[in-house]
């Protein structure tokens, strides 16, 4: 009963506070959430994971559908606020979750086979990469082509947004630290990306730089 009633607040951290931290215009938003429901109304899928979920916003998006989502994120006040909203809303089908995209959840135990690793604890129908591919290519030195073999070891499916340098918070990232990323473009990520993923479509965001790709493994 003690631990019933503990409770922790999240206060407000970098990207607990969704609205806040959005890149968009109001038009820009809505534009993006329009295609990212197009792009998952054309999957029809049963099974999502959304990486960087933050609070969830677009994971609703893929639950509407009728879709099993959990939702990731490395930040603990957006997954407890995402989780609040679940909990309240009382959403059967969101699992919020705590993960750190840069060092994913290992094989534990003894022989490493009482806990399975992120890869292999299910195979979604579609995983989404929303706003998340600067911060693991610039804040994290992850190479384009890595990122592109990490996520095609997840799902035959990917929805993934590209965030150039001229986008501030990319501009916000380069700002206290060198350039050291020449093939940081929308060229070079899809020549990385290429490799793994076929490009079923392509749309740019209004009123942003940004671009939202629908792609398909090549094995597919």
């Amino acid at each position: 009963a003690g631990i019933a009633k503990l409770g922790w607040e999240p206060g407000t951290s970098e990207w607990s506070n969704y609205e806040a931290a959005e890149s968009y215009e109001s038009e820009g938003l809505s534009h993006k959430r329009e295609i990212v429901r197009h792009f998952l109304a054309t999957q029809e899928p049963k099974r999502v994971w959304d990486l960087g979920a933050n609070t969830g916003d677009f994971s609703r998006l893929a639950c509407d559908l009728g879709a099993e989502v959990v939702a990731f994120d490395v930040d603990p006040g957006a997954v407890e606020r995402n989780y609040r909203r679940v909990r309240k809303r009382d959403e059967k089908s969101m699992l919020p979750l705590w993960l750190d995209l840069t060092n994913p959840s290992p094989a534990l135990g003894w022989a490493h086979q009482e806990r399975a690793s992120l890869v292999e604890r299910g195979r979604p129908d579609v995983v989404m990469a929303l706003a998340l591919i600067h911060h693991l290519a610039i804040s994290n030195n992850l190479p384009l082509d890595r990122i592109s073999g990490f996520l095609a070891s997840l799902s035959d499916h990917l929805v993934i947004e590209f965030v150039p340098k001229s986008d501030p918070k990319v501009e916000t990232l380069l700002a206290t630290r060198a350039d050291i990323f020449p093939h940081y473009t929308r060229e070079g990520f899809e020549s990385a990306f290429s490799k793994d993923w076929k490009i079923e479509e392509a749309a740019e965001i209004a009123f942003s730089d940004r671009v939202l790709y629908r792609l398909s493994l090549r094995s597919v």
